[in-house]
């Protein structure tokens, strides 16, 4: 049974899509989406998957979870009639403003690292992100 072949079209639109939209003269990395405006606003969840042993005398637990954020940004607002959602992996955040999120009283974590990092980020046509990690 012959297999469809990889659409190219579609890849090689998705690669020109994400050169305009990150090029140099529209987008800066630094610079939270509407700068100079009113604050980002920035929703997450955490799920759950494990929780370790908890230590009272100490006052620490550990868990393992799924962190996620999402926001918008209109500078990655994109026109498509075959692309509802971009989904990236841990490259694509090099190149976009990320929420610099801290845990007030953690006192200590870290991502999971198989071979890659364990994060991705889906972008979506009005300007959505979600963050994954």
């Amino acid at each position: 049974v012959g297999s469809t072949p990889p659409r190219t079209d579609i890849l090689v639109n998705t690669s020109l899509l994400l050169d305009t939209l990150l090029s140099e003269e529209k987008y800066d990395r630094k610079l939270r989406p509407e700068f100079g405006g009113p604050a980002t606003t920035i929703l997450t969840d955490i799920e759950v998957r494990s929780f370790g042993s908890i230590s009272e005398t100490d006052m620490v637990y550990s868990m393992d979870c799924y962190f996620r954020q999402t926001w918008w940004d209109k500078r990655l607002v994109f026109e498509s009639n075959e692309l509802e959602v971009l989904s990236m992996d841990w490259k694509f955040l090099q190149r976009v403003w990320i929420p610099d999120t801290y845990f007030l009283n953690g006192k200590s974590s870290y991502l999971h690292n198989v071979t890659v990092p364990n994060k991705f980020i889906r972008v979506r046509r009005d300007g959505q992100l979600k963050y994954s990690m």
